[in-house]
């Protein structure tokens, strides 16, 4: 969602792999390592990261990391703050999946001041 949208939330879907920049997955066994990769240009930094997740084939992930960044946005504010939900199958898996429980939830959410 964006100010300057009203809020109007949007998402996504893809049957895809995610961005190498975005999300480190490594096939182990039958099992996928997904680990989030923080984005380096917004803050706060993170010295402390959670593990990385191994997922069975039909589980899934919702990893949750929250930045602010600083400079005058388009809004006229000076600050930015974003959100980010990832939420990551591994196999197929019905797209409504992701409305139902996590197998499992990571919250890098951050106090932003």
């Amino acid at each position: 969602m964006h100010e300057h949208g009203d809020f109007r939330p949007h998402d996504q879907t893809r049957a895809e792999l995610p961005a190498a920049d975005d999300v480190d997955l490594r096939q182990v066994d039958r099992w996928l390592r997904v680990q989030l990769v923080p984005n380096l240009r917004m803050m706060p930094r993170r010295k402390q990261r959670p593990p990385a997740i191994y997922l069975h084939p039909g589980e899934w992930v919702r990893w949750r990391i929250n930045y602010r960044s600083s400079g005058t946005c388009s809004c006229g504010q000076d600050w930015s703050y974003r959100l980010d939900t990832l939420s990551l199958g591994h196999g197929w898996i019905a797209t409504d999946t992701f409305l139902t429980q996590p197998t499992y939830v990571v919250d890098e959410r951050a106090v932003l001041r």
